[in-house]
Parts: structure tokens; sequence; C-alpha cells
């Protein structure tokens, strides 16, 4: 039997690295909401991995690629799907032009700086350490569940792994990587 681990969606039909300033601000304030490349999705999934773990519950963002996502793995499992408002990634209001024009890596550089500033309710996510449930959010998210259960130092999780591919995350209990993604490496 599993525990309960919380990944990032799978990889968008998009690569917002790649969009200009005024489509990654929609994105950014929720106007936008690309579903996943499914193909992808299939390439990358471990679903015998993934039948392993028993998981009794998927629980997911309701924005559409962490929806699609947790379809899929729920056609996977046969096992439902619920959507939780609390596990939407965080709007943001947009990016200064400056930081815009110094590339992707800056934008995200910003991103994860207002991202330490939010906050987020956890008293879900403390419920679910004790189950078994898959649960599907966004990656500037997944950063500030992890800091509230496990209080980490925010720098340490800027290039962390776990936050920034597809399909990995960490265990609820332990906070140990987890992951879906054959390219990374086994579900813990």
């Amino acid at each position: 039997m599993s525990g309960s681990i919380m990944i990032r969606h799978s990889a968008y039909q998009v690569d917002w690295t790649e969009l200009d300033r005024e489509e990654l601000e929609k994105l950014l304030r929720h106007e936008k909401d690309p579903g996943i490349d499914e193909e992808k999705l299939e390439q990358q999934l471990d679903t015998e991995k993934l039948r392993d773990q028993n998981f009794t519950k998927i629980y997911s963002s309701s924005l559409k690629r962490a929806r699609q996502t947790a379809e899929k793995l729920s056609g996977v499992l046969d096992i439902p799907v619920e959507e939780k408002e609390e596990l939407k990634e965080h709007r943001f209001k947009g990016v200064p032009e400056k930081v815009f024009q110094e590339g992707s890596e800056a934008v995200r550089q910003y991103l994860l700086d207002r991202t330490r500033e939010k906050s987020v309710e956890t008293d879900f996510t403390r419920e679910q350490a004790a189950g078994s449930v898959l649960v599907i959010s966004h990656g500037f998210k997944m950063r500030n569940f992890y800091l509230e259960i496990f209080d980490g130092d925010f720098g340490i999780l800027r290039n962390n792994r776990r936050f920034r591919n597809y399909l990995t995350g960490f265990d609820f209990s332990k906070g140990v990587f987890a992951s879906l993604n054959q390219e990374i490496g086994r579900l813990v």
C-alpha cells in the first residue's frame, strides 16, 4: 500500500517559455487554461508502477492541465477524481516587461519570489498524509504546500526537480521524492 503523494500535472500542449508576454500573463491570471500534451503523457507515464500503488482516490486542481492528467490516471486506476479549488495554481497579476525581456529563467525566478509570498490552506493535505491518495497540482503551488508541511527552506526548492518536472512531486508523510514519470525515476 502506498502513501499519499502530490505531483505536478503532465506537460502542456504549449511551452510556456515560448509564449509572448500577453499570452503568458493570460496563463498566469488563469484566463488561458491550456490542456496537456496527451502523447507526451502516454510516453512518460509508467502505468504498471502506478497500478502497483493502490491509490484509493485522486484529487485534482480544477485547471485543465491538472484535471486532464487526473482523468487519465483515473482511467488507468479506475478510481474517482475529485476537484479541489485549494490545489489550483497561484494567480499572478503579471510579469514586468524588464523581467520578461530577460528570458524564461528570469520570469521563473520572478514567479518563484512571488510564490514565497503566497500562503496555502494545508488542512486538506495534512488529512491526506495518512491515506493513499494521489493529488495533482502545480509546480509553484506544490512548493508552498511542501514548505507548509515540512518547514523547509524556500531557496532550496527553487531548482528542485520534483517541482520543475512534470509528473513528479513528493510523499505527504515523508516529504521524499515521488514520480510517475519514466524518464525521472520511480514512484517512491
